[in-house]
């Protein structure tokens, strides 16, 4: 890798590590629906290394390379109480920024254009009600409803669906095949 990463551009190199953590969603899916409101972040594994003045695997890279992102109040200054409670309440999202920056993603329900929720947040299911998905830019979106991918919308940055049961929504975006954003669910009992 290290060889690799010094004569390729590092953003291929990292490109191309980039995978659907399948084992780690599966299971976090069946703590899900076995009742267990848990929080998925992402985080990279930082240690940026250094060898006759050549720098592998450069902070600036990995720290981009997957984050989460924090939904705070706008009312809210960001503090560490904030963003505990915020993590808590599962109101949060991870995204590979590294493919391109996440900063306009939105997942919420509505019912006849009145907002209801967003990620992290409890809902009573309600006939009327739509999920609504907003990208930064067009992407493959899929809706996962108790832990399966029910609906799915490609090359979209808008995505409205009605919903028809109770139960776990969570998203999950791919950008040119490659996940880049995965979302908390939003619980509509």
């Amino acid at each position: 890798m290290a060889i690799w990463g010094t004569l390729l551009p590092p953003d291929f190199v990292y490109r191309s590590l980039i995978d659907r953590p399948y084992d780690a969603l599966s299971q976090w899916d069946k703590l899900l629906l076995e009742g267990n409101k848990i929080v998925m972040i992402g985080a990279a594994d930082a240690h940026e290394y250094r060898f006759a003045g050549i720098v592998i695997a450069p902070y600036e890279m990995l720290f981009k390379f997957v984050r989460t992102h924090v939904l705070l109040p706008l009312s809210t200054l960001p503090n560490r109480d904030a963003i505990l409670q915020a993590l808590r309440t599962s109101k949060a999202y991870f995204a590979m920024d590294m493919l391109m920056n996440s900063r306009g993603f939105s997942f919420w329900v509505e019912n006849n254009g009145v907002f209801q929720g967003t990620i992290g947040d409890s809902l009573n299911w309600e006939i009327g009600q739509e999920l609504h998905v907003k990208l930064p830019t067009a992407a493959d979106i899929r809706l996962i409803h108790n832990g399966i991918a029910s609906v799915k919308s490609n090359q979209v940055s808008h995505m409205a669906h009605q919903l028809d049961q109770k139960g776990i929504y969570r998203v999950e975006v791919f950008l040119n095949g490659l996940l880049w954003i995965a979302s908390n669910p939003i619980y509509v009992e």
